[in-house]
């Protein structure tokens, strides 16, 4: 089993990797589905990677089909750190950028950026979050712990998420 921990640490070795389109390599160059490969290959973790024919704007049902292959869907209200977040930029419905979650937001990289950082996963980018998936053989974690909320002042958050996660 994998821990959450050693996801978000693998993940962390990527910070300051210059954003490259279709990029693979770190310390060098990637790109936010490379993160992803990058950190699922390091732990050993079976994976679907494909570059080509990933477009300059990529085809969002490809990228969900290459997240599907290697993860497992889970409901975006339920990811814990170590988990992967899936969000669309300019095209709502389409998913165009994937990210590992950590407790302190959102591990990615993307153009706008520059490099892979590790930002809060603040309003920006929780209206775009529609996805969300988990590492094949991660440890649980606890659905009910309230310190994963984005906004613990809404009470019926807190409700939808204990429903989705059972």
């Amino acid at each position: 089993m994998i821990s959450r921990a050693a996801i978000i640490m693998c993940a962390r070795t990527y910070i300051g990797t210059p954003f490259h389109h279709g990029g693979r390599a770190k310390h060098y160059g990637l790109d936010c589905g490379g993160l992803i490969a990058g950190v699922l290959k390091e732990l050993g973790v079976p994976h679907t990677d494909a570059v080509h024919p990933y477009t300059r704007f990529p085809d969002g049902n490809t990228l969900q089909a290459i997240m599907d292959a290697s993860l497992n869907p889970t409901c975006d209200k339920c990811a814990g750190p170590g988990d992967v977040l899936g969000f669309y930029f300019d095209r709502p419905g389409i998913l165009q950028h994937v990210g590992f979650k950590t407790n302190k937001g959102i591990l990615h990289v993307y153009q706008g950026g520059d490099k892979c950082v590790e930002s809060s996963l603040s309003k920006r980018w929780q209206k775009r979050l529609m996805l969300a998936w988990k590492v094949p053989d991660v440890e649980p974690k606890d659905d009910f712990d309230v310190t994963d909320l984005t906004d613990l002042s809404d009470p019926l958050r807190y409700v939808e998420r204990s429903l989705c996660c059972g």
